[in-house]
């Protein structure tokens, strides 16, 4: 049975500290105790990745933030974290349940637990063996509430159109929207036919037209296609607006936003077709109505924070243990998300501390 070890070392990292316009500092979260000590010892490192204003990657070999397009194992977006499926796999080593009463933050614990007296949990002994290590997945927006853009028959084994279903889009420049009805649905030798009709406000218009743009593919692989321009166009471009990908018997419509793309694609809905027709206007839904793509993997299903305890509206470390394996080298690399601000008490400095433990 592989054991991971790992020694106590000298004092914890950055705890939290700071607040933005909107969020207020919560009170006693490790900042004012003199048993944490910021940078790093012999046996543990940490790190403060700037996310306040996009993603921020970290290489746990180097220790070091790196760019999207280097080799990195985890990135955070402000309350948001990813982890690389080229790289790593992840699992939750310690769970903290003692944070919580069932499903409701327990604030007694919260707010008196501090980096230094958390420490020992990154430190601790784990049975590597007896982890769930996954890749993350992408969680796409369309179908995260469990209504799909088909149904699929259990009986026959077929699939079809779900055209009962509509969702409003927002394209990946920000400025454009289309109301998505999928009209029909088939799959056969291995690709995936659809037709899906796009009702489109442009960038410079107050309504959605009358008439629609038809999107029609058969796709095994990936296929995108921009709505504003009525065009298929390659997906390594930065303009596609909405992506179809077949992965065998596993289908998905991607966004350009979030992790599936660099654009600021979402999607509001799943709607019936009198709630959409009565979204006249695109523009009128605000920003947080449109959800995005992202990332399903250990630190998405086991949360790292609580929100607005004590009426603070700040965000609260609950010092979970997550383990990345590397894909390569079979290194597991522990690491805790200790701080959501910074010493100027910024919101979106995500601090992380982290140690190999094994292999």
């Amino acid at each position: 049975m592989k054991k991971a070890t790992a020694l106590l070392g000298l004092a914890a990292a950055i705890a939290l500290a700071g607040c933005n316009d909107t969020s207020k500092k919560p009170e006693n979260n490790g900042n004012n105790n003199n048993d944490n000590t910021p940078g790093e010892t012999d046996d543990f490192r940490t790190l403060q990745l700037n996310s306040a204003t996009g993603w921020a990657y970290l290489n746990f070999a180097s220790g070091e933030e790196v760019a999207d397009s280097e080799d990195w194992d985890i990135a955070v977006n402000r309350l948001s974290v990813r982890s690389n499926p080229a790289r790593v796999e992840l699992a939750l080593a310690a769970s903290q349940d003692h944070f919580y009463n069932g499903d409701d933050p327990s604030v007694n614990v919260f707010t008196n637990a501090t980096a230094g007296s958390e420490l020992e949990h990154l430190l601790a002994l784990y049975d590597l063996s007896e982890l769930d290590f996954e890749s993350e997945r992408v969680d796409a927006a369309i179908g995260r509430d469990g209504t799909e853009f088909y149904h699929y028959n259990f009986m026959t084994h077929t699939v079809s159109a779900n055209d009962d279903a509509w969702w409003v889009l927002r394209s990946s420049g920000g400025d454009a929207f289309a109301k998505l009805n999928v009209t029909d649905v088939r799959y056969a030798a291995g690709s995936l036919s659809m037709e899906a009709d796009f009702y489109v406000q442009g960038a410079d218009e107050s309504s959605f037209s009358e008439s629609a743009v038809t999107w029609t593919a058969t796709v095994n692989g990936s296929e995108c296609f921009d709505f504003v321009a009525a065009e298929v166009v390659g997906c390594d471009q930065s303009h596609w607006d909405i992506q179809l990908k077949v992965e065998g018997h596993s289908f998905s419509l991607l966004t350009n936003g979030g992790i599936s793309g660099p654009g600021q694609g979402g999607v509001h809905g799943v709607l019936t077709q009198a709630q959409v027709e009565a979204v006249t206007n695109g523009k009128s839904l605000i920003t947080h109505q449109f959800s995005q793509d992202r990332g399903d993997n250990a630190v998405t299903q086991n949360s790292w924070y609580a929100y607005n305890l004590l009426g603070s509206h700040g965000i609260w470390p609950n010092y979970r243990v997550y383990v990345a394996k590397n894909l390569d080298t079979d290194v597991v690399t522990a690491f805790q998300l200790i701080g959501y601000y910074n010493e100027a008490d910024v919101s979106g400095y995500v601090t992380v501390r982290f140690v190999e433990v094994g292999e």
